[in-house]
């Protein structure tokens, strides 16, 4: 009966562990009840201190996880609880940039976000600082309403009254000169454009046609004036016909200053067509009192009147031939010729025409924009 006793402790013994639990139990029991240790990274660890997963989200739910959990930040050493608060408030703060700082995954991140922010701080401050600077210069604000009607029929129009003639409404000399005049009060009051002005000098080309008509400068035909010029007395003019009395040649030296009072001489100038002549002289002209005259300033000394002159005694100077004379009342300002043609204005006579337009002394800018258009 050996052999049935060894077989059965063979049965027995080929699985110990199985015929252990049987017998005695599982030997590790008393250590299901146990918590057993758990392995967590760094990420997990601080937030079981109540970071939450603020690192990878932003719902509302979890931020409120976030405020009410129960954790105390001075349980932490100083350098970690320096950086929960900075990371706090990286992550609540609305402001461009932070929050993108607090949740960059590495230095290289950050370093660019930082970038970023300090950029966009260095424009804002140059854009306040703009506005501080505009707000300090008192620039004045210039608001102009154009009103436009529609004409009733029938209606007449008037080609200078169109914006786009306004080159042309300054071919007549006094739109000319109140648009000059109107042009250096602004920029003598302050830094203006002229682009500014476009509009007024548009509507100053119509106020002023009226006061055109008065103008000796602004006749319907030529007008003629004295005007001093450069002459060469040693040349004939082509228009002289005459060998008693010689004329000098002032057309070709009409743009040219006289040196000195040997090649000065004063001509019948006419503003229109520019043409210079007769020229004598400056000296060789006299004062005269003239019986006829003609729209055009042409005057003569006989009384005979034909064609268009008009009789009356009229202030003149007159040439040394005696047939050529022109209306001059002695107070006006002989205009110089090289000046004239030169497009830049007597200053003298420029100072008078200011004041005679009421800009004289006028350093506000609407002021001025008012006054031009009385």
């Amino acid at each position: 009966m050996s052999w049935v006793t060894n077989l059965k402790n063979w049965e027995r013994l080929r699985d110990r562990d199985a015929y252990m639990k049987e017998v005695y139990g599982d030997p590790l029991a008393y250590m299901k009840d146990e918590e057993q240790t758990k392995f967590v990274t760094e990420r997990e660890y601080f937030g079981d201190f109540g970071y939450g997963e603020c690192f990878n989200s932003t719902d509302s739910a979890v931020q409120c996880e976030i405020i009410h959990a129960d954790f105390d930040p001075k349980s932490l050493p100083y350098e970690k609880r320096m950086q929960w608060h900075f990371r706090e408030f990286c992550y609540k703060t609305s402001a461009h940039g932070i929050p993108m700082i607090g949740q960059a995954p590495n230095r290289y991140y950050r370093s660019v976000w930082i970038v970023l922010f300090l950029g966009c701080m260095f424009m804002l401050y140059k854009n306040a600082q703009s506005v501080l600077d505009k707000y300090h210069r008192n620039e004045k604000i210039v608001d102009i309403q154009l009103k436009f009607d529609t004409a009733p029929f029938p209606a007449i129009t008037l080609c200078n009254l169109n914006p786009y003639k306004a080159s042309v409404a300054t071919n007549v000399e006094l739109v000319r000169r109140t648009l000059s005049a109107f042009d250096g009060a602004m920029h003598k009051a302050g830094d203006a454009e002229t682009s500014h002005h476009t509009r007024f000098k548009r509507q100053l080309a119509n106020s002023t046609k009226e006061l055109s008509r008065n103008s000796k400068y602004s006749h319907a035909g030529s007008a003629f004036e004295p005007g001093y010029s450069k002459c060469n007395c040693k040349e004939r003019s082509d228009e002289n016909i005459s060998e008693e009395t010689i004329d000098c040649e002032g057309e070709k030296y009409k743009t040219l200053q006289p040196e000195g009072d040997i090649d000065k001489c004063l001509c019948a100038f006419d503003r229109k067509t520019t043409d210079a002549w007769p020229c004598y002289s400056h000296d060789s002209w006299t004062n005269e009192t003239c019986a006829v005259c003609d729209s055009h300033a042409f005057c003569k000394k006989s009384g005979q009147i034909g064609g268009n002159f008009q009789k009356g005694s009229t202030p003149c100077l007159c040439a040394p031939s005696g047939e050529f004379c022109v209306a001059y009342d002695g107070r006006a300002k002989i205009v110089k010729i090289w000046e004239f043609l030169s497009g830049k204005p007597d200053e003298e006579e420029e100072a008078k025409f200011m004041e005679a337009m009421g800009f004289q002394g006028m350093t506000d800018e609407v002021a001025i924009v008012t006054k031009a258009k009385e």
